[in-house]
């Protein structure tokens, strides 16, 4: 892979949102492009958890169901057939990912996909053929152990169930923190990191990798 700052193509805004902030943190639903789903066989009125379509104005995403007053929701990722959605969830200080998906033609209640009692798991995004779920972690390299910083992991779609947690590899991952992971179309992943703060006053920096 060939890592580089800075950011000089589109990265792939067709299935995702992120949230704004407020208190307490909830996802915000604005007018960001979704995928077409035309090949989708969910009825209209089912698309993004039974909401109205998203437009300019930012709002509140399915209150009570996935925005809830107490807990912070934030990263956020619809599939993309539009058939699941997968988002993380803060609670006491540590993030885990639920994911829902359509059931019979009806949206799931969220259950828990990635969770540990130490490490968090956030800010999930899929890959252009929903195989890989891509997340972030404090996470150890073992699996055990103390938190380290956060890391760029992922975890394979296998027969209906995801793999273990992966590791991206020293060739995206560094000592320092790497955050919020997209891909472009023809699958080059951008992401937020600090690895070359070198005074520790939280300086991130946009980069990519080509596969």
């Amino acid at each position: 892979m060939n890592l580089s700052s800075g950011f000089n193509e589109p990265t792939r805004q067709n299935h995702y949102f992120y949230c704004m902030k407020k208190v307490p943190c909830v996802i915000l639903l604005a007018g960001i492009a979704f995928p077409s789903w035309q090949a989708c066989s969910q009825n209209a009125e089912s698309k993004y958890l039974n909401e109205p379509p998203p437009n300019t104005t930012p709002r509140v995403f399915a209150p009570g169901k996935i925005s809830r007053e107490e807990s912070f929701e934030f990263g956020a990722v619809f599939s993309n057939d539009g058939k699941e959605f997968y988002y993380a969830v803060e609670i006491s200080g540590k993030a885990e990912t639920r994911m829902l998906k359509i059931e019979n033609g009806n949206w799931s209640e969220p259950v828990t996909v990635l969770k540990h009692e130490v490490y968090s798991f956030n800010d999930p995004f899929l890959t252009l053929d929903d195989k890989k779920l891509f997340f972030i972690s404090n996470r150890s390299l073992i699996g055990t152990g103390p938190k380290k910083d956060y890391d760029i992991w992922y975890v394979e779609r296998e027969n209906s169930k995801w793999s273990e947690p992966k590791n991206a590899g020293s060739n995206i991952n560094s000592e320092k923190n790497e955050y919020y992971i997209s891909f472009t179309k023809n699958g080059t992943m951008y992401f937020s990191s600090n690895r070359a703060d070198l005074e520790g006053i939280n300086n991130y920096d946009i980069y990519r990798s080509e596969n």
